[in-house]
């Protein structure tokens, strides 16, 4: 009996964490590009912009580009929505656009890194048209009869695959998502609630968590993205980022500093059409390395150093740093300095030790009210840590006395 007990124990114990390694968390996916616009159908009138015209029903409209920041293997799931949140009413979401699932399938994974291509038929809400454009993927569509079809000015909230959505059909916009929030995404500056009555505005939506009063950067709540969102710069205005991609540096670096790297507005370019997107987007995987190694000897200077996500001065997102030491990756380090670069640090003693660097990123946005009126310009930041660098530290070497004859 006891045997039994053991095995169901077993059994349940890794069942579980196999559901857990399939949910994401807060900065493991993020957008890398956005082509609103790939293909399109004679009576669309921004169909100039596209990079064919198609006119059968299941044409591939919008191509959305996503990178995971770990690795994900078959039954990882997400969700992703058009609808914009507070549309029309506080807490609630817009209910007439896209809300689709989708969970990879048996067989498929994809390394840290790789590149995410989803393909949204013009029809999204037809689940035949969007299988077949997403052969990895199981789709399910969880808002019947509402297509996803990113337009200017749009905005996409990507949510764990454990999330629950509910709607009612009476009265529209009064949806909810319950669960785990992961990133957002937006084509302006603005992020806009509450629009007029009566307006028909289905781009609005406010960035959520806007309004969480909480500053604990260590506990941020389910459904806070104020830390973890893409917003075009203020300048950009009234250009919008429909057709836009990464472009910045794409050196190996930790998972964490590849997320202020895509989150950094200055990072990325936007286009005019489908055309110069697809020239120009670099759809090759990005690497990921959690671990640095160097030599040194007792005494001897070396350095420790974050690389800057923007090299334009004036342009990178990272506010402040601080160093760590520590002797074991299961430690907690003790602070050695607080400036970007420690150019001259040493050791003491041989052994091997471990340094990481909390890095504070910085991001920007508008909230508004009304329909693009009433806005406040607003911040978050968040502390994030970067990978570690291991050095090994060796004794100075005896240097024997020369003999004179």
């Amino acid at each position: 009996m006891k045997r039994l007990i053991f095995f169901i124990y077993l059994f349940f114990y890794f069942t579980q964490s196999l559901v857990a390694q399939t949910q994401l968390e807060k900065g493991d996916i993020v957008v890398l590009g956005i082509n609103y616009n790939s293909q399109a159908n004679n009576g669309d009138p921004e169909k100039s912009t596209a990079c064919s015209i198609n006119s059968i029903s299941n044409f591939i409209s919008d191509l959305i580009y996503l990178v995971p920041l770990k690795d994900i293997s078959s039954g990882m799931s997400f969700i992703i929505t058009d609808n914009g949140f507070e549309r029309e009413y506080s807490n609630y979401w817009g209910t007439t656009e896209g809300v689709i699932k989708f969970e990879l399938k048996n067989g498929y994974s994809f390394n840290k890194g790789e590149v995410i291509e989803l393909k949204i038929p013009g029809n999204s809400n037809s689940l035949s048209f969007l299988s077949d454009a997403n052969p990895k993927w199981n789709t399910t569509i969880l808002q019947g009869g509402a297509p996803l079809n990113l337009t200017k000015q749009d905005q996409l909230i990507i949510f764990s695959g454990n999330t629950t959505w509910s709607a009612v059909s009476t009265p529209l916009h009064k949806g909810t998502l319950t669960g785990n929030y992961l990133y957002a995404f937006n084509t302006v500056h603005n992020w806009v609630k509450l629009p007029a009555p009566n307006n028909t505005e289905t781009q609005n939506s406010v960035l959520p968590g806007y309004n969480n009063t909480s500053i604990d950067i260590n506990n941020i709540a389910q459904n806070d993205l104020r830390r973890h969102h893409f917003t075009p710069n203020e300048v950009t205005n009234p250009k919008e980022f429909s057709f836009s991609y990464y472009n910045g540096i794409r050196t190996a670096t930790s998972k964490n500093q590849w997320l202020i790297r895509l989150m950094n507005p200055n990072n990325w370019k936007r286009v005019n059409n489908c055309l110069e997107f697809q020239g120009g987007m670099d759809k090759n995987k990005i690497d990921i390395i959690e671990q640095l190694e160097k030599e040194s000897c007792v005494g001897i200077p070396f350095s420790l150093e974050i690389e800057l996500d923007n090299l334009v001065p004036g342009q990178s997102i990272q506010t402040k740093y601080k160093w760590f030491r520590t002797t074991s990756l299961t430690n907690t380090g003790v602070n050695i300095g607080n400036m970007r670069n420690l150019p001259n640090y040493t050791e003491n003693s041989v052994g091997t030790y471990y340094y990481y660097c909390e890095i504070t990123y910085q991001l920007k946005w508008n909230n508004c009210e009304t329909n693009q009126s009433n806005c406040t310009s607003a911040t978050s930041t968040n502390v994030v840590k970067s990978g570690y660098i291991k050095a090994i530290i060796k004794p100075l070497p005896k240097i024997s006395p020369i003999e004179m004859n």
